[in-house]
């Protein structure tokens, strides 16, 4: 018994581990690439990919809803973004706005697959909706050294799943092979929800 709770309790406290790490991650994905955060200060964060590129975002003077996104110091991109929407300027000086239904452009604008791309990326960097679903994505996770502590228990005794829940209401009590059975599916089951979770947040 000692070596099941000395088990979970590494588990847990790795899974804990890396809950923290994800949560003070702070990364941007922008033309098929992913950028680490490198140095910020009060107005820029400064990000740089695996390749050496780099993405300085600034935030503007007059409004803290408008940013510059400088890509390898040559491409400059102005963003101002409200509460349904971002707009983005281009390099060229085209203009787009992003919703969560779409994208509308300027009548000079010629919408390719390209621009559709980096459209989206600055969407899901800059917009609310998704900072929002990174947080939810760090409460989930939080609670997976716990479904995980759950299922192993369930798997590995379930006699003493039965004890904390149930047996502990009555003297002599005894569990059914068939509870026994349930509690290990459920035990399983478990397991296999903390996998999807921690699968589908990173």
């Amino acid at each position: 018994m000692k070596k099941i709770f000395s088990i979970v309790l590494l588990i847990s406290i790795l899974l804990l581990s890396g809950c923290s790490s994800k949560e003070n991650t702070d990364w941007i994905y922008f033309n098929n690439k992913y950028y680490d955060l490198e140095s910020q200060d009060n107005n820029s964060k400064l990000y740089r990919a695996e390749d050496d590129s780099t993405i300085e975002i600034v935030l503007s003077e007059s409004s803290r809803n408008k940013f510059k996104m400088i890509v390898s110091k040559q491409e400059y991109y102005e963003i101002e973004k409200d509460r349904n929407a971002i707009k983005v300027k281009f390099p060229n000086g085209d203009e787009a706005t992003v919703h969560e239904s779409g994208i509308s452009a300027n009548a000079n604008m010629e919408l390719t697959a390209k621009t559709d791309k980096i459209l989206k990326d600055i969407y899901t960097t800059f917009s609310t909706s998704n900072n929002k679903n990174r947080n939810e994505d760090s409460i989930s996770i939080f609670w997976v050294p716990f479904l995980i502590i759950a299922g192993l228990i369930n798997i590995i005794a379930p006699q003493l799943s039965f004890h904390l829940s149930k047996g502990w209401m009555f003297k002599s009590a005894e569990p059914s092979e068939l509870y026994l059975g349930v509690t290990r599916l459920i035990g399983i089951g478990l397991i296999i929800f903390s996998v999807i979770i921690i699968i589908t947040s990173f």
